[in-house]
């Protein structure tokens, strides 16, 4: 078999002059290599020629980068035209490294993000070399190695045993994984580059850089090389974590361990895995890779503060230089001053460089300080109080446990009961909106952002006209009725506050529904005055429109800049919490002309919207068709809600009232005796139409969206022992045993009654929070005492009407009259 092999061989030990030996240059070395392959197969029967993939489907193009025992090389795939980096490892003999590595390829593929080299595939092809022939093959790259290989057949489909166990033959492994191409530029070349001059380049760099490790560390993966020549950036400026090589997933779960140490917690540190080896670039490698014999991903984070202090510094270039400054440590970084931002840098530095890793933070928590805008005090004292969770942390909590006592579930349940019934009189639906959202930018006034695990962001609203104004867009929807009550959020200082929101809106297809406008009105009224029976005098609906708003702003010459201010100025002087000579403090040190307050005290004396329509046409000497447009419509409201019943006095006209800055066209708000404000709303059109835009949608249908959130905390606030809220049960039926007074309980039940049976250990004081009409105390011998409700809370009493057999007819019937007759 290798007969001619061994001839050549031979001559040339017996021949000093031989010109094998003789001739030094490459070339000839190179033809002596390609007819040394050929003569050692050339008695062998031939084999058909396998085509390695790498050939078959791809043209392979210039090298991107080599090392010991891999190349990288750029190759366009021939079927989508898409170029793509090809990495190439060799394995000379030991299959178990490969499968190893190949292990650890596929667990890499199951990474996808926008800051990852994307793994796309990777397969392995197998070649059959002559042992006297790897010296010659060592001198070649790999692409030129696989290329000579593939020409001369010795790339086999299959492995063959029997070739394999030959003494002068051995089987050679290569490893291909298919990658996203990145262009040549690192991390590092950006350093070189004075990249700590740009502060708004090192936070977005390296925000990115920790979305993409928070990705890999929730796959249970540690990098274990992060450093700048391992962090690509695209021609986009998109940074991508790449360079697997040295990566290990954690250990799975061991049958002999007593509990599962590798599962995923969400929102708690993965555990330490067996990971044993060290390896990576000694300035990058983490303390407790020496001392220990295991680590975790807090390994990656402290190769991610000395990737970090490289970014914030002046390029490190010389070997002295960085012998001097690492390893990093506390009273290194106190001699270190940063271009900006020193101590928050500082601070930061010293937490991903900590020497116990479990003072390092995770990747969530690197986002969080990175993205805050506090002090490096606050978040300090943010980060000591999530550790030791002090009381303090559980105050917004303990507020919420709070409030739903007994008395205000009570409350709350009369509230939810009687507008439910008003809103579903007036043809509404129950249809609830999604709690999260994506981030809307528009309208980060109303929403309050949430990371998950993944480092992918959602939003929760304070209100849900967002998602609602979504749902209409969405659907083309012209006409629907909705109501919801139920929880929204609000920013919190350290976790989102949640409260209730009572909301009713409507769509028209008609474009300006007027009367919608004032039924909303009248809707608003029905539901306060039940609420409030001896207040009905005292509701005021204070009403403006959004042109008449910007008209004054457009008048009193405010910019953008100062409109904001505007409106805060505008607010406190609608609400009477500041004297005139603060408002006049305020709008000079606004930068805004003090004659504006005149003004506006001169159109407040207006006592109707004629008078008011008068001043502000004389104040502007202006008389727009849009404005007296306006004006109109606002006068064809007042008209319409007097129809429904609503006093012309109640309806004041406030040219400086604006809501939130969703509403366009008519809005309003509803105050008890000028002091709380009880409910909001307003037209919601253009909301709408922003959320067509958004879509992509060419639908452009006019309708007229309005609605109104009651302000459920403020209602029960002012809920006192004058009005009395209706009862949460009709009658409470009280027994020693509850299984005697069975058929009594059914019985009422089938006539309509909200019934609830206690036992006599139950006191008359915790029956009082159920507010119901009557009390019915069964005794012994079927006698049962009926006892009416009076008063509220502390005056809360019952006076027996009558004692009578409950087993004999008549009794139900009894009871449903006594009902009927004080139920309120």
């Amino acid at each position: 078999m290798f007969y001619h092999f061994v001839i050549m061989l031979s001559l040339a030990e017996h021949n000093s002059d031989s010109q094998i030996f003789s001739l030094s240059n490459k070339a000839t070395k190179e033809n002596m290599f390609n007819e040394s392959v050929s003569r050692s197969i050339s008695k062998e029967e031939k084999v058909p020629k396998y085509v390695i993939k790498l050939e078959r489907d791809f043209i392979v193009g210039e090298p991107l980068g080599e090392g010991g025992f891999a190349q990288i090389v750029k190759a366009q795939h021939k079927l989508d035209n898409n170029v793509y980096a090809i990495k190439i490892i060799k394995f000379d003999s030991d299959i178990d490294d490969l499968t190893e590595t190949e292990r650890e390829v596929k667990n890499l593929s199951q990474l996808y993000h926008k800051n990852i080299v994307r793994y796309y595939n990777s397969w392995i092809e197998i070649a059959r070399l002559p042992l006297r022939l790897k010296n010659s093959l060592d001198e070649k790259s790999l692409v030129s190695e696989i290329k000579i290989l593939g020409d001369k057949g010795l790339f086999v489909s299959e492995p063959e045993e029997e070739i394999e166990n030959e003494e002068n033959w051995e089987l050679a492994k290569y490893l291909f994984i298919q990658m996203e191409l990145c262009e040549k530029k690192t991390l590092r070349s950006a350093i070189n580059e004075d990249l700590h001059l740009n502060e708004d380049q090192i936070a977005k760099y390296f925000t990115e850089i920790c979305e993409g490790l928070l990705h890999i560390h929730q796959h249970n993966i540690v990098h274990r090389d992060i450093k700048p020549e391992n962090i690509f950036l695209t021609a986009k400026n998109e940074v991508k974590i790449g360079d697997f090589g040295l990566s290990k997933q954690i250990s799975k779960f061991k049958p002999e361990q007593s509990w599962s140490c590798h599962e995923v917690i969400p929102g708690k540190e993965l555990p330490c895995g067996s990971l044993t080896d060290v390896c990576g670039t000694p300035m990058y490698i983490a303390p407790e890779l020496y001392n220990r014999t295991t680590f975790n991903i807090k390994a990656d984070i402290y190769s991610l503060g000395i990737t970090y202090f490289e970014m914030c510094c002046q390029p490190i270039k010389t070997h002295m230089e960085k012998s001097q400054m690492f390893p990093l440590n506390s009273q290194k970084l106190k001699t270190i001053k940063f271009n900006k931002n020193n101590a928050k840098k500082k601070f930061l530095l010293r937490k991903l460089v900590h020497l116990n890793d479990n003072e390092r933070p995770t990747c969530e928590q690197i986002l969080d300080i990175v993205k805050s805008a506090k002090s490096v005090k606050e978040i300090n004292e943010m980060i000591q109080q999530n550790k030791k969770i002090p009381r303090n942390h559980f105050k917004t909590f303990e507020k919420i446990m709070k409030s739903n006592n007994s008395e205000n579930i009570d409350l709350i349940t009369f509230l939810t009961s009687t507008a439910t019934k008003i809103f579903e009189q007036h043809g509404a639906q129950n249809i609830q909106m999604p709690t999260f959202l994506p981030s809307f930018s528009n309208y980060s006034d109303n929403l309050i952002t949430l990371l998950n695990k993944r480092g992918k962001s959602s939003s929760v609203s304070n209100t849900s006209r967002i998602a609602f104004s979504y749902y209409v867009a969405t659907n083309n929807i012209k006409n629907i009725r909705r109501y919801c009550i139920g929880k929204v959020f609000e920013e919190g200082y350290f976790s989102p506050n949640e409260y209730q929101e009572c909301i009713f809106q409507a769509i028209s297809s008609e474009p300006e529904d007027n009367v919608m406008d004032a039924e909303v009105l009248f809707i608003s009224k029905k539901l306060l005055e039940t609420i409030f029976p001896s207040k009905q005098q005292n509701i005021v609906f204070c009403i403006n429109h959004s042109f008449i708003f910007s008209t004054i702003l457009k008048y009193c010459k405010i910019t953008e800049k100062h409109a904001a201010i505007f409106t805060n100025i505008m607010l406190n002087f609608c609400n009477k919490s500041t004297t005139d000579e603060d408002m006049r403090s305020t709008i000079l040190s606004a930068e805004l002309d003090s004659r504006i307050l005149d003004s506006m005290k001169e159109m407040k004396t207006a006592t109707s919207i004629t008078q008011f329509e008068e001043k502000i046409f004389a104040l502007t000497k202006t008389k727009s068709k849009h404005l007296v447009s306006v004006f109109k419509r606002l006068k064809n409201i007042i008209k319409y809600a007097q129809e429904f019943g609503i006093d012309a006095e109640q309806i004041h006209l406030d040219p400086f009232l604006i809501n939130r800055r969703q509403n366009s066209g008519f809005m309003f708000r509803i105050v008890l005796e000028e002091q709380s404000v009880l409910a909001t709303g307003g037209r919601f059109e253009s909301l709408i139409k922003m959320c067509r835009t958004t879509q992509g949608s060419k639908q452009n249908s006019k309708i007229s969206a309005i609605d109104v959130s009651f302000n459920v905390e403020n209602i029960i606030k002012l809920l006192t022992t004058d009005d009395k809220p209706s009862a949460v049960v009709d009658v409470v039926l009280r027994a020693k045993e509850k299984s005697t007074v069975i058929s009594a309980y059914k019985s009422l039940l089938a006539r309509g009654l909200k019934c609830t049976l206690v036992t006599t250990q139950v006191s008359y004081a915790d029956i009082s929070r159920l507010n119901p009409v009557v009390v019915i105390d069964f005794g012994d011998e079927n006698v049962a005492r009926i006892m009416v409700a009076m008063g509220l809370h502390k005056n809360w009493r019952l006076t027996q009407v009558a004692d009578c057999k409950w087993t004999q007819n008549g009794f139900v019937d009894y009871v449903v009259a006594v009902v009927g007759r004080f139920k309120f």
